[in-house]
This record gives structure tokens, C-alpha cells and sequence, in this order.
């Protein structure tokens, strides 16, 4: 018994250099939603697809195609080269964050090394409404204080 895929031709290979209204499809295997490195065609004479190519002999409403060959082989070497890019991403990933943790270390010791300072509580210059009124309101207390002790007879 013979494979579905026995009976399919594996499509023509496309020219070899890119130019007059050719451009290569990237390989392996461009993401579907990147036109930009799928084949390019101006004409039906550069594409592999011999149904589409007869389906549109003769006719001038298409005027130009892209193509995206796959087959099982490219879809592997693309899953391989993916699964490797995602590896080297993670790996980066973690000696990014195993970097930035040593650096928050280092500058935790640096904070730690410094010495505290003080800095003195600041007079204020100007006193305004309420300031004013309390200091008044003290320095008449303390008036009136040394007064009635230096008024106070004396036990005897």
C-alpha cells in the first residue's frame, strides 16, 4: 500500500539566485506571519506549484505570489533551531538574574560599610502664626514661674 505523500511530487527547486522578479524563501523555515522571507514571485514562471500554475496560465488577475515551501524535514530542523534559540534565551535569562542578584549583594556591603551620619535638627528661622504664639505663651510661663518662687515665702 503507498503513502498519501507517495503520489505528490516534491515541488520543483526555484532558481538558484534571486532577480527578475525573484526573490528565495528564507530557510529553514520562515515564521508564517513573516512575509518578508517567504519566496517572492512576479511571474508564474519562478514557482514550484505546478497546479497553481496551471490554474492561472493564460490569466492576468494575479500579479504576483508569495510561497512558503515546508516539508517534515524543514519543520524539524526549525523546531530544533527554535527549541535551541528558546534554551540560549533562558540561559541568558538566568546568568542576567543571577548577575543583578551579586549586584544588589555588592552594593547592600557598600551600604552597610558606610558610616551613619547625623545630621543636627535645624532652628527654625522664621517662626509664623501658631509658632509664634506658643513661644510667647512659654516664655511668659517661665516669667511667671521664676517670679512666684523668687515671691514665695521661705519655710522657716
Amino acid at each position: 500500500r503507498a503513502s498519501p505523500a507517495a503520489g505528490v511530487a516534491a515541488p520543483p527547486p526555484p532558481p538558484a539566485e534571486d532577480g527578475d522578479g525573484f526573490k528565495k524563501q528564507l530557510y529553514p523555515l520562515p515564521k508564517e506571519e513573516d512575509l518578508n522571507n517567504w519566496s517572492h514571485h512576479a511571474s508564474i514562471d519562478t514557482i514550484g506549484d505546478e497546479v497553481l500554475k496551471r490554474a492561472l496560465r493564460g490569466r492576468d488577475d494575479v500579479s504576483f505570489v508569495f510561497g512558503m515551501y515546508q516539508d517534515w524535514e524543514l519543520i524539524q530542523v526549525d523546531s530544533a533551531r527554535l527549541k535551541e534559540e528558546e534554551a540560549e534565551a533562558a540561559k541568558r535569562k538566568e546568568e542576567d538574574k543571577r548577575a543583578a542578584a551579586e549586584l544588589a549583594a555588592i552594593d547592600e556591603e557598600e551600604e552597610e560599610e558606610k558610616p551613619k551620619k547625623r545630621r543636627p535638627k535645624k532652628a527654625s528661622k522664621k517662626r509664623g502664626g501658631d509658632d509664634a504664639a506658643a513661644a510667647a505663651s512659654e516664655a511668659a510661663s517661665e516669667e511667671a514661674a521664676s517670679a512666684s518662687s523668687s515671691s514665695a515665702p521661705s519655710p522657716a
